[in-house]
């Protein structure tokens, strides 16, 4: 939660009225805003019945033991459309990338992970390059949230997985009008990797001619350590050396190779 903590110090303790949590799973997320941000109340949402269930239980067994823990509201829906106008100060949201088509919400969580599928419902025009680096839902969120953020002061925070170059993930918050910000960074294993590789190798097959970055966790682990970073850029380009595509990456993790990726939190702004 590095990423929290560097919000509270830029907004200030105490000045956090309305935190939201997308796609919130289990609700792991909230409760790390709730320790760290201490907003007056949250709300969270996801779009599976089953994972508010999960949320309210892990909520639920938070506050036997932090009785301060404010008023928590729960919202079945898709990304922000079950949010109010103009009153979040902080959205977060840990969105999936890749699409899974079926209208069967029941076959999208099971036998998968449902925090990398996700069910495809645009209601943006979403610019071709970034639907091509599995970044449509993303942009969805962006596109939805400047509508529920408080006006000047809002905040709308992604966890991201960088699978590409920074300069994708400029145009990602340029194209709909946010000024962003890293604010943490890192690797971050890829979890059930024999069966989300798939859907990003799909992708590299495509004729939009994208190529995702991964890399073996033990090679990019030991250069980490011995070479420190400051910024997703540095990170980058310290492990281009030994940079991997998916399918690549998913024929080590068969072989039982653990892969990573670059991982970011970023924070956001509407310009206007």
């Amino acid at each position: 939660f590095e990423a929290f903590q560097k919000l509270k110090d830029r907004i200030g303790p105490d000045n956090i009225k309305h935190f939201v949590s997308i796609a919130s799973g289990p609700g792991i997320d909230a409760i790390g805003a709730i320790e760290i941000l201490n907003p007056e109340r949250v709300t969270i949402t996801d779009l599976a019945p089953h994972a508010i269930e999960s949320a309210k239980g892990n909520i639920a067994r938070y506050k036997k033991w932090n009785v301060s823990t404010p008023p928590v509201e729960y919202k079945v829906g898709d990304l922000c459309q079950p949010l109010g106008d103009g009153d979040a100060d902080i959205i977060y949201a840990n969105l999936p990338n890749i699409p899974f088509h079926t209208e069967d919400m029941a076959e999208l969580m099971e036998g998968i992970n449902a925090a990398s599928f996700f069910i495809p419902n645009p209601q943006a025009e979403i610019p071709n390059n970034l639907k091509a680096f599995l970044l449509a839902h993303q942009y969805e969120f962006l596109s939805q949230a400047r509508r529920c953020l408080t006006p000047q002061s809002g905040i709308a925070v992604i966890n991201l997985g960088i699978r590409f170059s920074m300069d994708v993930v400029g145009e990602l918050f340029d194209s709909i009008g946010y000024k962003h910000e890293v604010l943490a960074f890192g690797l971050k294993r890829q979890t059930e990797a024999r069966e989300c590789l798939p859907g990003y190798v799909k992708h590299e097959s495509s004729d939009d001619g994208v190529e995702f970055d991964y890399y073996p966790s033990i090679d990019a682990q030991k250069l980490t350590e011995s070479h420190p970073v400051t910024s997703v850029d540095e990170l980058k380009a310290l492990l281009e050396p030994i940079k991997i595509s998916a399918r690549k990456a998913l024929d080590l993790a068969k072989s039982g190779i653990e892969i990573c990726h670059v991982v970011a939190t970023i924070g956001a702004k509407p310009l206007n």
